[in-house]
């Protein structure tokens, strides 16, 4: 009796495993907020923000825990500068707002019965939709400037940059944290790179 029990428990443990292990290789969809900070070189402070989207992960293989992430994400920031010489003061706010598309390969390792951690690699579509300055000073009017208007600025931002998505996430069930790194290949302004870092909460459906 006592040996009948033993081997009903090894059956229902080793059935227990293959389903564990199985939901690792399951397709995935997930939404996430994150706090962003857009560096940008040669400024004197990062743009803060936050950034809203959604992933989904379609597995290739019923076997491996291997998938292809696909996606789209908004990002919003803000840079300020602030100067002052005695009774004079100077301000300059800068917004950003991007659209972003990311391609992924990520892979998923089963830590616990519904804890897993998540590497991913790949490549990031960036596109810029607002990019402005607004200036305000002591003795002056609040100026505000498109920096992709050639006739505002003269070195206009970039519409179109691609770069890299790197990072890694935890699942705990359907509760998500990560990080994520993007680097841009192509300059932002010609001569300022571009690089952005966030850290994302998410919800797995």
């Amino acid at each position: 009796m006592k040996k009948a029990i033993l081997l009903s428990s090894v059956i229902i443990a080793g059935i227990s495993t293959v389903q564990a292990q199985s939901d690792l290789t399951d397709d995935y969809f997930r939404f996430e907020a994150s706090y962003a900070s857009m560096i940008f070189q040669h400024f004197d402070e990062n743009a803060n923000g936050f950034a809203l989207g959604f992933l989904y992960g379609n597995s290739l293989s019923p076997d491996i825990p291997l998938f292809i992430e696909y996606g789209a994400y908004g990002s919003f920031g803000v840079c300020k500068v602030e100067a002052t010489n005695g009774s004079s003061y100077a301000k300059e706010t800068d917004k950003f707002f991007n659209i972003a598309a990311p391609v992924n390969l990520s892979y998923k390792i089963g830590l616990t019965d519904n804890i897993s951690l998540v590497p991913f690699a790949g490549v990031n579509f960036k596109l810029n939709c607002v990019s402005y300055a607004e200036l305000e000073a002591t003795g002056y009017s609040k100026e505000r400037y498109n920096l992709f208007d050639d006739e505002d600025v003269e070195n206009t931002a970039h519409h179109f940059q691609f770069g890299a998505n790197i990072g890694i996430g935890l699942n705990i069930s359907n509760f998500y944290v990560g990080y994520r790194f993007q680097p841009d290949f192509n300059e932002y302004f010609d001569g300022v790179k571009s690089k952005t870092n966030y850290i994302s909460i998410g919800v797995n459906l």
